[in-house]
């Protein structure tokens, strides 16, 4: 499985890097010159680059400038707007951008990506099925903000999120591994949960901030902690070299975790 590490506007250079591919967030890369110029030359570089919609960051942004700036960039791939936990919203936006949008991203080599959505088990598995049999959607996103069930074993969000993703995973195990479709997943809760997806051989990506969440607030992960690190990780934050340091010990350290495993 290849990672996206997210990291601050500060800290692209230092944290991004290092992963295995780039995850941009689009409303940033619309405002912010040096984000911007980050992701193009890593695309330059043949880094490979997945534009996200912005959503699960509150912000989203025009679709007709999204598509703009996937073209501007040359982005190899972008995540279809959609909102989180409802899956008719998510289908109207998806139907409506596809019908616009679909062929001159086609024409432009950037694959496009849709993360199911929904609030139980039937509305995720229907919609699943849906992006299964679509030819014009490349990537299906599974999202970290599942939430169809709640697993009393589990006593934090995160783990509940977590787990919520895991058990979707296993009950569509067959669907996904035979599918054709590539998979990504969107978001992380915990470090266990990127630990224990590298070894699932169909999930192709995901990306996170907690390597540099952790390293913003000055700690080392534990593989099975249970709770992400308390200060919540902006874009734009001024991560200072002591985080900076720290974030990058983590993701050696989660290299070496999954390498050892």
């Amino acid at each position: 499985m290849k990672i996206a590490h997210i990291a601050p506007i500060n800290a692209l250079k230092e944290i991004s890097s290092k992963g295995d591919i780039e995850f941009c967030l689009a409303p940033y890369a619309m405002r912010d010159d040096k984000y911007k110029k980050y992701f193009m030359k890593a695309k330059k570089k043949g880094r490979y680059v997945i534009m996200d919609n912005g959503v699960a960051e509150g912000d989203l942004i025009p679709t007709a400038i999204l598509v703009d700036l996937a073209i501007e960039m040359k982005v190899d791939e972008l995540i279809i707007p959609d909102v989180i936990g409802n899956l008719k919203e998510t289908r109207k936006l998806r139907s409506e951008f596809i019908k616009k949008y679909w062929k001159i991203l086609k024409e432009n080599n950037i694959k496009l990506m849709s993360v199911i959505q929904g609030n139980s088990i039937n509305e995720y598995t229907d919609d699943l099925h849906k992006l299964l049999n679509d030819y014009k959607i490349d990537v299906i996103g599974i999202p970290f903000r599942m939430h169809y069930a709640d697993f009393k074993t589990f006593d934090t969000r995160e783990g509940n999120h977590m787990v919520n993703r895991a058990s979707f995973i296993m009950m569509k195990w067959s669907l996904l591994k035979n599918s054709k479709k590539e998979i990504h997943l969107l978001g992380c809760n915990l470090p266990s949960e990127i630990y224990l997806n590298h070894f699932v051989s169909f999930i192709r990506s995901m990306d996170s901030k907690l390597m540099a969440r952790y390293g913003l607030n000055e700690k080392i992960f534990d593989l099975w902690d249970k709770l992400k690190p308390e200060k919540k990780l902006y874009i734009t934050d001024k991560m200072t070299k002591k985080q900076i340091t720290y974030s990058l010990k983590n993701v050696i350290k989660l290299k070496e975790v999954i390498n050892n495993g």
